[in-house]
């Protein structure tokens, strides 16, 4: 990257254009599908905010239901991962902390890699 290209933060660039959401400068929102992201936030649970995003609208009771089970399907992580897991574990002795730390930051990558969406 040349100095030239180089520019802080993202004024200037556009990372990508979508419907779902947009920034409200002139009430300092971010507003996702209709709703202020703050708002989502405090008051509705994570399931309700996957259907916001999926469908373009709040769940029904049922559809509720229904993502929750779907969730719940794909929550397991196949045995490899377990393995490699408890392989970290057995290395703790040589520093707890910065082994606890890497394996925390390990199962997060490994749940942003298995599950992408």
């Amino acid at each position: 990257m040349s100095i030239e290209s180089y520019k802080p933060g993202l004024e200037n660039v556009i990372a990508c254009e979508t419907s779902i959401s947009y920034l409200d400068v002139e009430h300092e929102e971010i507003v996702i599908r209709g709703y202020d992201l703050i708002d989502l936030a405090k008051k509705l649970s994570y399931v309700d905010v996957i259907g916001l995003l999926l469908d373009g609208r709040l769940p029904s009771a049922d559809e509720r239901e229904g993502i929750e089970r779907a969730l719940s399907e794909q929550d397991e992580l196949p045995e490899a991962i377990y393995t490699i897991l408890g392989s970290l574990l057995k290395h703790q002795h040589i520093r707890w902390t910065r082994c606890e730390l890497a394996y925390l930051r390990f199962q997060v990558l490994i749940q942003i890699s298995w599950f992408p969406r």
